[in-house]
Protein backbone atom coordinates (compact mmCIF):
# COMPACT_ATOMS: atom_id res chain seq x y z
CA UNK A 1 0.00 0.00 0.00
CA UNK A 2 1.48 3.11 -0.29
CA UNK A 3 1.92 6.16 1.57
CA UNK A 4 -1.40 8.57 -0.65
CA UNK A 5 -3.26 5.09 -0.21
CA UNK A 6 -2.70 4.83 3.58
CA UNK A 7 -3.58 8.58 3.66
CA UNK A 8 -6.98 8.60 1.98
CA UNK A 9 -7.46 5.22 4.36
CA UNK A 10 -6.97 7.57 7.21
CA UNK A 11 -9.02 9.84 6.19
CA UNK A 12 -11.45 7.70 5.74
CA UNK A 13 -11.47 6.01 8.77
CA UNK A 14 -11.66 9.62 10.95
CA UNK A 15 -14.93 10.27 9.03
CA UNK A 16 -16.28 7.05 9.84
CA UNK A 17 -14.97 7.33 13.61
CA UNK A 18 -17.34 10.93 13.43
CA UNK A 19 -20.20 9.06 11.98
CA UNK A 20 -19.65 6.28 14.34
CA UNK A 21 -19.73 8.70 17.36
CA UNK A 22 -22.82 10.76 16.03
CA UNK A 23 -24.85 7.49 15.74
CA UNK A 24 -23.57 6.49 19.69
CA UNK A 25 -25.32 9.38 21.04
CA UNK A 26 -28.58 8.61 19.17
CA UNK A 27 -28.45 5.18 20.44
CA UNK A 28 -27.49 6.46 24.34
CA UNK A 29 -30.79 7.35 25.16
CA UNK A 30 -34.60 6.63 24.46
CA UNK A 31 -36.62 9.38 23.08
CA UNK A 32 -39.70 9.80 25.24
CA UNK A 33 -42.58 12.22 23.06
CA UNK A 34 -45.16 13.60 25.61
CA UNK A 35 -48.81 13.63 24.41
CA UNK A 36 -52.16 15.10 25.76
CA UNK A 37 -52.99 11.81 27.50
CA UNK A 38 -50.41 9.37 26.55
CA UNK A 39 -46.49 8.92 26.26
CA UNK A 40 -44.75 7.65 22.82
CA UNK A 41 -41.68 6.13 23.84
CA UNK A 42 -38.79 5.52 20.44
CA UNK A 43 -36.09 3.29 21.16
CA UNK A 44 -33.00 3.55 19.62
CA UNK A 45 -32.70 1.36 16.30
CA UNK A 46 -29.31 0.74 17.17
CA UNK A 47 -27.41 -1.25 20.22
CA UNK A 48 -25.46 1.25 21.96
CA UNK A 49 -22.77 -1.86 23.16
CA UNK A 50 -22.55 -2.33 19.52
CA UNK A 51 -21.39 0.98 18.36
CA UNK A 52 -19.61 1.10 21.25
CA UNK A 53 -17.59 -2.03 19.88
CA UNK A 54 -17.35 -0.91 16.25
CA UNK A 55 -15.50 2.91 17.47
CA UNK A 56 -13.16 0.54 19.42
CA UNK A 57 -12.32 -1.48 16.33
CA UNK A 58 -12.09 1.75 14.19
CA UNK A 59 -10.07 3.21 16.71
CA UNK A 60 -7.38 0.93 16.73
CA UNK A 61 -7.47 0.88 12.90
CA UNK A 62 -6.31 4.57 13.03
CA UNK A 63 -3.86 4.43 15.38
CA UNK A 64 -2.23 1.74 13.81
CA UNK A 65 -2.31 3.85 10.64
CA UNK A 66 -0.56 6.57 12.08
CA UNK A 67 1.62 4.14 13.75
CA UNK A 68 2.60 2.79 10.54
CA UNK A 69 2.56 6.27 8.18
CA UNK A 70 4.86 7.63 11.03
CA UNK A 71 7.01 5.07 10.72
CA UNK A 72 7.15 5.04 6.78
CA UNK A 73 7.95 9.02 7.30
CA UNK A 74 11.18 8.14 9.01
CA UNK A 75 12.48 5.86 6.33
CA UNK A 76 11.34 7.43 3.26
CA UNK A 77 13.55 10.31 1.15
CA UNK A 78 12.23 12.13 -1.84
CA UNK A 79 14.53 13.56 -4.40
CA UNK A 80 13.24 15.96 -6.31
CA UNK A 81 13.85 17.12 -9.96
CA UNK A 82 15.47 20.33 -9.28
CA UNK A 83 18.26 18.42 -6.95
CA UNK A 84 20.76 16.00 -8.30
Amino acid sequence: MSIAESLDLRKAVNHELAELQDMLKTSAYRRIIYKEERNIEENPALSFADISLEIEKKRLLFRELNRALRRVSFLTTVKFKDEN
